[in-house]
């Protein structure tokens, strides 16, 4: 049963005790039951809207829920795409790092070669001095 208004209830129930204690004259007796016959329709439309606001508000937390659900599955593929965006993150980090001891030895090598050469080269440069000063003496 939905709720009634404790008003009309109580009306009613004043009615129905007047009408049974002592028998009212035929007009009022009448008018008494006119007065209950609009009562009981004024009941049966608060019904009818306490109905209705109950399908609302069924309506309404059906809403609310969806919204929560969608929310929290929004929420989980977001911290998915997080998780997977930091282990790309990591990956490339990783590979940047390596990457970056490639060059910085192939920088080490490059300078040593350079070492190597100008080496040879001041060497070479000795060598034809020391010709030189050879052929001239």
């Amino acid at each position: 049963d939905p709720p009634q208004r404790p008003d009309a209830d109580r009306i009613l129930g004043r009615l129905r005790r007047v009408i049974s204690q002592s028998p009212p004259s035929p007009e009022n007796k009448m008018e008494l039951l006119n007065q209950m016959e609009t009562l009981e329709g004024h009941k049966d439309e608060l019904s009818g809207q306490v109905e209705q606001l109950q399908i609302d508000l069924s309506e309404s937390q059906d809403r609310e829920e969806n919204l929560e659900l969608t929310h929290s599955i929004e929420t989980e593929e977001f911290q998915c795409t997080v998780r997977e965006l930091c282990t790309e993150v990591e990956g490339l980090r990783k590979a940047l790092k390596s990457s970056k001891k490639v060059v910085e030895a192939k920088e080490i090598e490059k300078q040593r070669t350079i070492e190597i050469i100008e080496g040879e080269k001041k060497q070479a440069i000795q060598a034809l001095k020391n010709t030189i000063v050879t052929m001239e003496s």
